[in-house]
């Protein structure tokens, strides 16, 4: 529903959609949904799912996200490079705002 919402620039519908995204995100499926290729392609779902997994980061979802942490390393999450950014950069600040804001630092 949000990817056709924001296909037919349809604001109202995508926030509807965005919604029901947030209303079905579960400690059970949030990393599998953060890594998905749906979420790669929006940045306001990415901030949506990042912040409920920093909220919500059981013993559970630690051990789901560090089970993705090898399949990205892996290469089998082409997609997944900004999504990963994100959510570690938000884990280390405890999910602080400023956490999107640190500079991208490249050696």
């Amino acid at each position: 529903m949000y990817r056709f919402a924001d296909y037919a620039n349809l604001p109202e519908l995508m926030s509807l959609a965005k919604e029901a995204i947030r209303m079905n995100l579960t400690q059970f499926n949030i990393v599998e949904e953060l890594f998905s290729r749906f979420t790669s392609k929006y940045q306001e779902i990415i901030e949506l799912e990042t912040h409920y997994l920093v909220e919500n980061y059981t013993p559970y979802v630690a051990k789901d996200f560090e089970q993705m942490l090898e399949r990205v390393a892996a290469g089998a999450m082409p997609h997944c490079g900004h999504v990963l950014k994100t959510s570690v950069r938000k884990l280390r600040a405890g999910g602080s705002s400023s956490a999107t804001l640190a500079p991208d630092v490249r050696r």
